[in-house]
């Protein structure tokens, strides 16, 4: 056998060799990427039934809760109801139940929200009272219940009395907004872009709706612009075309603003928006803040 030979044979030998080492080390590659996915999904379930346990865990614990207070109580049943709303007072009439776990002859009962208080009337073992409730404070506390006996008084936290934002229940909700497109030039703002309009509607469908629409454009906090836009909203929705030119300068503000009045006389205010040039040349530009709600003599009244 020639050297050629030798070198030839010992060159297909070190090829077929380096080529069975690749394939050894593929497989083992795609073996232990297999075993690496097979322990990434028994991590995964251990973590699903982790979580399961701790939501049984926390379930229980909510359970224990619940039977514990239940037990503490001083009553066996609460229910509570929404009634009138006063315009005037802005307050909501709200109607409350409740059925002692003991009853005796001469018990009497009240119940106080904030800093007013209401009587209970008695109909056999159930206690029911009204309790003017201000829709515009945003409560922290329960309706506290106090009962009295010959043996003294008793109170308790009616924590089941959910009576925050009484008025997002009442009142629709008023949003608008104008997308970015300012062009400043000239001491002059030009807006090219669309308005938007929409109405959250009330919880109790049909008793308060917007009655009125207008657009407000105010340079400094000085209305420089109204114009009715009534007529364009239509099922308390609108999406059109928006152009305008303002006169305004650096350290100047322009805030757009919708108002609507509601059929109580509520007035809604809520900004599309607002543009500001600082004298070092930084712009800033504002967008939804909120719902702001004003009574007839334009007070200040809550802002969502």
């Amino acid at each position: 056998m020639s050297d050629n030979q030798l070198k030839i044979n010992w060159k297909n030998i070190l090829i077929g060799g380096m080529a069975a080492l690749l394939i050894f080390a593929i497989i083992t590659n795609a073996n232990q990427a297999n075993e690496i996915e097979q322990l990434n999904n028994r991590i995964n379930n251990l973590n699903s039934e982790i979580n399961m346990v701790r939501g049984n865990v926390s379930s229980i614990y909510d359970n224990v809760d619940e039977q514990l207070k239940k037990q503490a109580s001083l009553l066996t049943s609460t229910e509570h109801t929404l009634g009138n709303l006063d315009a005037d007072k802005h307050t909501i009439d709200v109607e409350i139940k409740v059925v002692p776990k003991t009853v005796t002859d001469n018990m009497e009962m009240s119940v106080k929200i904030g800093d007013t208080v209401a009587d209970f009337r008695r109909s056999g073992n159930e206690f029911t009272a009204v309790i003017p409730v201000a829709m515009f404070l945003e409560y922290e506390t329960r309706p506290m219940l106090y009962i009295e006996t010959d043996t003294g008084t008793q109170t308790e936290v009616l924590e089941d009395i959910r009576i925050e934002y009484l008025y997002d229940r009442f009142l629709p909700t008023l949003h608008a907004y104008i997308p970015s497109h300012v062009d400043f030039t000239n001491g002059k703002v030009k807006i090219n872009s669309h308005l938007e309009v929409s109405v959250k509607p009330t919880e109790y469908s049909g008793s308060v709706s917007f009655t009125k629409y207008e657009l407000v454009t105010t340079v400094n906090d000085t209305e420089i612009e109204r114009e009715d836009i009534t007529a364009m909203i239509e099922n308390g929705n609108y999406d059109g075309q928006f152009s305008k030119t303002i006169t305004a300068g650096q350290g100047d503000k322009v805030v757009i603003y919708v108002q609507a009045i509601d059929s109580l006389g509520y007035i809604h205010k809520t900004v599309a928006y607002s543009w500001y040039k600082s004298e070092d040349g930084a712009v800033a530009e504002a967008m939804y803040d909120g719902d702001f709600i004003y009574d007839k003599e334009g007070n200040l009244l809550n802002n969502r």
